[in-house]
């Protein structure tokens, strides 16, 4: 029994060793695991403390940038407004110099009126002076025996004339005939008895101051009186011829002057209203000629297309042959710029961002319906059937017509330097097919043979 006792004891002894080795073991392990992880928590966070400093680092840098492109921003707005400003400057100069042209214009079509009422005026001043010129040579003939010739007018004269003058000379040698009267009466009269007292007063006047016999005094006294009446003679024919002609020839004269200067006026008048407003002659159809009939014998031909959107393409059908009107392609394309120019004019004069992009969205939309339009000719002018007008091939062709779709593919009318570049390659298209087009018969006459044959 004893010993049953001890070999217990004993086996509870080892036991209680091994546990206290076991929890020895585990103390150890679980310290080794403690330090383990507390040295694994440190790396991390030296680890993440340097990915936060990275990160902190490169924030900074992406804030200097920020900062950078803010100012770069600042400037480029400062310098947009500044742009935009000169923009308003120049468009509303534009307007500005618009509207004096259109003054400029007005008042010269009164200035050629009262200039075509003034031309009238001196059409009747004409006749008035013919009148009181026939009645003064009436006057001269009848009274005087004085037959003065009214001459022609050769248009030589560049004198203008002045009227008030012209009868102030007529006056005054009618006048100078009056007091001249007692003069001319005694060349009727001959022998010594013809001689007035006036006369005789004067030949003792000149026989007192200069001491001479009174014969040698009456002989040259007389003599003097004969070259004075000749002389008064020829100043009544001759000055009465010279005003008369030059009355005639200077109201003539004046009134060719006037109508040439007229004339030109009204032809230069016309070519600038041509200029600005680019009207076309062949769009209207000239009274008398044969215009109106090929046009009428055309329409019977023409067709329209309706493409994609509010547009439509203009063409003659004749029997499965296709020609497309080129005339129809430069009016619309000249049309739809024309609109854009009025939109950039109104975008000019608005303020309200909002405003400038629905106005820009507005002359974006032209560009679309040009586009549109454009390439819907060229799908059509991909049939076999179809061709353009050999008429004004060499300006509108196949190859043209391309190359104004892409470049209003390719351009921004929103951008005003592609729109002013698209502007002047419209231009200059337009200005060479009016220049081939007139008159406008041929080209529809060359139209009608294509259709036909």
């Amino acid at each position: 029994m004893k010993k049953e006792k001890e070999t217990t004891f004993e086996s509870v002894s080892i036991i209680e060793e091994i546990e206290n080795q076991l929890e020895e073991i585990l103390s150890r392990k679980k310290e080794s695991i403690e330090k383990e992880l507390e040295e694994k928590i440190r790396r991390e966070k030296e680890e993440a403390q340097k990915r936060i400093q990275a990160i902190e680092e490169e924030l900074s840098e992406e804030k200097q940038t920020l900062s950078t492109y803010r100012a770069l921003f600042a400037e480029f707005e400062e310098k947009k407004q500044e742009i935009k400003t000169q923009i308003k400057d120049h468009l509303a100069r534009a307007i500005e110099l618009q509207s004096q042209i259109e003054n400029m214009t007005a008042q010269t079509m009164n200035e050629l009126k009262v200039v075509s009422e003034l031309n009238q005026e001196l059409e009747k001043l004409h006749h008035e002076a013919l009148e009181k010129a026939t009645s003064l040579k009436k006057t001269l003939e009848e009274k005087y025996g004085i037959v003065a010739e009214l001459p022609e007018s050769n248009g030589d004269t560049e004198v203008g004339v002045d009227l008030k003058r012209e009868l102030l000379k007529l006056k005054k040698i009618k006048e100078l005939l009056e007091s001249n009267e007692v003069y001319l009466e005694p060349l009727e009269k001959e022998g010594p008895e013809s001689t007035s007292e006036e006369r005789e007063e004067t030949v003792k006047e000149e026989v007192e101051t200069e001491f001479e016999a009174d014969e040698e005094v009456k002989l040259a006294a007389e003599s003097e009186e004969k070259e004075k009446e000749e002389e008064e003679e020829e100043v009544k024919a001759g000055a009465e011829e010279v005003v008369m002609e030059d009355m005639g020839e200077e109201i003539e004269v004046e009134k060719e002057v006037l109508e040439a200067e007229l004339s030109a006026e009204v032809k230069e008048q016309k070519g600038e209203e041509v200029g600005t407003e680019e009207v076309k002659e062949e769009e209207k159809p000239a009274q008398g000629s044969g215009l109106e009939d090929i046009y009428n014998l055309l329409e019977k031909y023409r067709k329209e297309e309706k493409i994609e959107g509010n547009g439509t393409i203009s063409f003659y059908e004749n029997e499965g042959k296709i020609i497309v009107d080129s005339e129809y392609l430069v009016s619309k394309m000249s049309e739809y710029v024309e609109e854009a120019k009025k939109l950039y004019i109104k975008l000019s004069q608005t303020e309200s961002p909002r405003e400038q992009f629905f106005v820009k969205q507005d002359i974006i939309r032209f560009q679309e319906e040009l586009r549109k339009m454009m390439l819907g000719v060229v799908e059509l002018c991909e049939k076999e059937s179809c061709n353009l007008p050999e008429f004004t091939s060499e300006i509108i062709n196949k190859e043209v017509i391309k190359d104004i779709l892409e470049r209003v593919t390719l351009g921004n009318w929103s951008n005003q330097e592609d729109f002013a570049a698209f502007d002047m390659y419209a231009r200059e298209i337009k200005n060479a097919f009016n220049s081939v087009l007139t008159p406008p018969e041929k080209y529809l006459e060359a139209i009608h043979r294509e259709l036909t044959r």
